[in-house]
């Protein structure tokens, strides 16, 4: 606070305080200092931010719109003096020389203080208890991000001792079995003349497959369908008249024998020149042993992911320790010479000489 303001303060908390000369030996211990008129003027200074004073010389108390003039004095009974109370700042004045002829000394205190002292202690208290909420909040995310950066550390750390390889394993495979299936079909305007020549067809086929060393035993010849054609008129529609029938059969021939199958397959269709209508379907070939086989590719994929990873560490100076953790691909079946793959795996039946092909994903520690 400066010091002409001091000054001013002091002068106002002494003229609105009119203390008689004779107090103690006319007016008596209940006698009361008078306030002076001039503190309604001497209060709006703009030094003091007041805007108005209302004195009364028979109140123990004045009051002004943004700040109040109250009294206290101490004697050999309870007086009081004016406490100035101003919009922003706090002082305290100590005013000596009021005295008691013979008797205590009497001292009277100025206070000065903001617009509303209680809104100031609850703002106080709402403001610690904020900056309160905001230290706590501050720290726990002080932690976490701690914490978190230890984590990522130590997730790092270990990242850092492993290695992950792949190891695959591949083996050329001859079908054990085939399934194919031929299908031959006639047509003709009446019912009985169509069965009658499929009867006929149905010998030579058999005759064919006879010939070709293929057993009876390995052949399942189909019951026959029929499919009923009828005429269309001008306009291409169906109408109620029959304009002839459809008659299907088809023989169906599983054999180990898998080299005579794909020539039989290839070369039924030599009847056509006979007459038949006769359709090869593309033989399926099979191998019996999958399970079996997959199990050993995968023990040999997996010593060659081991391999792998080996040698990666001893080319870095370090020791293939424990295994971390193991993942099993897809098996791809595809022909020989084929680079097909998919997500889901490849499985070719349409070749008799095939690849099969296993893939592990293996995680092994490091150690120095």
């Amino acid at each position: 606070m400066s010091a002409s303001l001091l000054a001013e303060l002091d002068g106002v908390v002494k003229s609105a305080v009119s203390v008689n000369p004779g107090f103690g030996d006319d007016g008596g211990p209940g006698s009361r200092p008078q306030p002076n008129p001039q503190t309604a003027n001497r209060l709006n200074s703009p030094n003091l931010n007041s805007d108005r004073i209302m004195a009364n010389s028979a109140s123990e108390e004045s009051w002004c719109k943004r700040g109040s003039i109250l009294g206290a004095a101490q004697s050999d009974g309870q007086v009081s003096h004016p406490m100035v109370s101003a919009r922003r700042e706090f002082v305290s004045l100590e005013i000596p020389g009021w005295s008691k002829t013979g008797s205590a000394s009497v001292g009277a205190t100025g206070f000065i203080h903001g617009r509303t002292s209680m809104n100031q202690y609850v703002s106080s208290i709402s403001g610690s208890r904020l900056a309160m909420f905001l230290l706590g909040a501050t720290l726990a995310l002080g932690f976490t991000y701690s914490a978190h950066l230890m984590s990522s550390a130590i997730v790092s750390f270990k990242h850092q001792n492993t290695i992950k390889v792949k190891g695959m394993a591949d083996k050329v495979i001859t079908s054990d079995s085939a399934t194919w299936t031929a299908t031959w079909t006639v047509r003709s305007t009446t019912l009985k003349e169509s069965y009658a020549e499929l009867e006929k067809q149905r010998g030579i086929v058999k005759k064919f497959l006879s010939e070709a060393k293929i057993p009876d035993a390995e052949c399942t010849y189909s019951a026959l369908t029929t499919q009923t054609v009828f005429k269309q008129d001008e306009r291409g529609h169906t109408t109620n008249d029959v304009f002839g029938y459809v008659l299907n059969q088809w023989v169906e021939v599983k054999s180990k024998n898998v080299r005579l199958i794909e020539t039989v397959s290839k070369s039924i269709t030599e009847l056509i020149q006979e007459g038949i209508e006769i359709q090869s379907h593309p033989p399926q070939f099979i191998f019996s042993g999958l399970e079996a086989l997959k199990l050993e590719l995968l023990g040999s994929a997996t010593k060659n992911a081991y391999d792998r990873a080996k040698a990666l560490a001893e080319n870095s100076h370090g020791k293939v320790g424990g295994l971390n953790s193991a993942s099993q691909g897809v098996f791809q079946i595809t022909p020989v010479d084929s680079t097909d793959v998919s997500d889901g795996g490849e499985y070719d039946t349409s070749t008799i000489d095939k690849k099969v092909k296993a893939v592990v994903t293996l995680e092994f520690h490091i150690e120095k």
